[in-house]
């Protein structure tokens, strides 16, 4: 079978999780149309880390810590953003109730232009136009997230192309690989206590369906507070990925 006559069924969908990617890597994948595929493996959900270049203007409705140029009133059905890194240019869109109160997507988050952002998403054509559809988004503070997603985004392609292996128990299957896996023994060294107690209870839970928040804090017996902030640190350094509603975390 051609990859041009290649069905739905023989793409994996499994427990693909979010994968990493830059806006080069999407545009290859969109240009090529539906189903979208990178290595035969089905792309659901993608992560991005891209400065924003420009906002409609309605963001500033939503978020209110930062102080905008001027608040508009809001009766769009979407929020609209254009996201750059050093591959390309790239569109994306938040899709919202007319006269909502407020936006999942940007809980939290303080329209910076020229800043990076986090982004979670999925790919779609809309009105002929390739997006991101944004489904989380989240202020990036720290150059070092800007490396560790391009780390992702390599260690994603040695995985597609079974150089590593996702999960841990599993031999790889070469010397180099080998060497890779040694090298990343000592991964959680920079964690503090309770962010590795957390990393380790997800690593053994983890079977790319994620793991809930409340799993969690049951689990680790930290206390709420330091749970969720641990939990929110480790996705900012880039060890875990989240949902949009913030409650089931994934192993990067």
């Amino acid at each position: 079978m051609t990859q041009s006559t290649m069905s739905r069924d023989s793409i994996q969908r499994k427990d693909q999780g979010y994968i990493p990617m830059n806006i080069q890597m999407i545009q290859t994948i969109m240009e090529k149309g539906k189903p979208y595929v990178i290595s035969n493996i089905g792309v659901d959900n993608i992560t991005l880390v891209a400065k924003v270049k420009s906002l409609s203007p309605n963001i500033y409705k939503y978020c209110k810590t930062q102080n905008s140029p001027e608040v508009v009133s809001d009766k769009g059905g979407s929020i609209e953003m254009t996201l750059e890194d050093e591959t390309g240019t790239i569109n994306g869109i938040i899709f919202k109730r007319t006269g909502a109160e407020s936006v999942k997507p940007i809980l939290g988050f303080e329209p910076k232009l020229n800043s990076y952002a986090f982004i979670i998403g999925s790919l779609m054509n809309f009105n002929g136009n390739d997006v991101i559809v944004v489904a989380r988004m989240q202020n990036v503070n720290e150059y070092s997230f800007v490396v560790m997603h391009r780390v992702q985004i390599f260690w994603a392609f040695l995985v597609r192309n079974g150089i590593m292996h996702a999960n841990i128990n599993e031999k790889p299957s070469s010397d180099f690989a080998e060497r890779l896996n040694q090298a990343d023994n000592d991964d959680y060294a920079q964690l503090n206590k309770d962010q590795r107690i957390i990393m380790e209870y997800i690593k053994n839970k983890e079977l790319g369906t994620g793991v809930h928040k409340d799993e969690i804090f049951k689990a680790c017996r930290l206390g709420n507070d330091i749970t969720r902030n641990a939990l929110d640190q480790l996705v900012e350094y880039g060890f875990l990925y989240t949902n949009a509603e913030c409650d089931i975390f994934y192993l990067t």
